[in-house]
């Protein structure tokens, strides 16, 4: 099997590479699911779950389901899904609203999700904008003064410093004894 010619775990028939606005995918004619590259799930699926499917491909059980592109064993993965955009598993707050497996290729990092479950997987979405409180504006603000009066002096120092040395070294060429002829 390769990249350009891989095959459904299940059935071996060829899989038809679909095009689906910015995620490409792989998919059994016969309906079994889809192989996705870790690369590409990683633009579609959220952080938490990626991180399951990414833990999962060291940690998993060994399947008996070769995967579609190099025929290696494939590693299970158990995904609790939320709908939220947690980056742990164990987040307070964190609602798991689905279970699925999934499989994952440790040769070259290929998932095989079983028919429907790639919709059952949340798509990323952009992590909300940090909209700080006046009081945590003005803990903002002053850390920031402080930080850059701090540099200040850093700077100043550094630049006394270098000062200093060249003009040392300037006093230095200067004293040399003349050569005598």
């Amino acid at each position: 099997m390769s990249i350009s010619n891989p095959t459904c775990p299940l059935c071996r028939d060829a899989l038809a590479r679909t095009a689906n606005g910015d995620l490409d995918t792989w998919d059994c004619p016969n309906g079994h699911g889809q192989a996705i590259s870790t690369s590409e799930a990683a633009h579609r699926i959220q952080e938490d779950e990626m991180a399951l499917i990414m833990s999962g491909w060291l940690t998993g059980e060994a399947t008996d389901r070769p995967c579609p592109t190099c025929d290696a064993a494939m590693r299970r993965v158990h995904i609790s899904v939320d709908d939220d955009e947690a980056m742990a598993p164990d987040a307070p707050g964190r609602i798991e609203v689905a279970t699925l497996d999934a499989e994952v290729c440790r040769t070259c990092l290929f998932v095989w999700l079983d028919a429907g479950e790639l919709d059952r997987l949340p798509h990323d979405r952009a992590n909300p904008q940090f909209v700080a409180t006046l009081d945590q504006q003005r803990v903002l603000d002053a850390v920031r003064r402080d930080a850059d009066t701090v540099l200040d002096e850093r700077y100043q120092e550094l630049d006394s410093h270098d000062m200093a040395e060249r003009l040392y070294g300037l006093l230095r060429r200067r004293r040399r004894p003349m050569a005598t002829r």
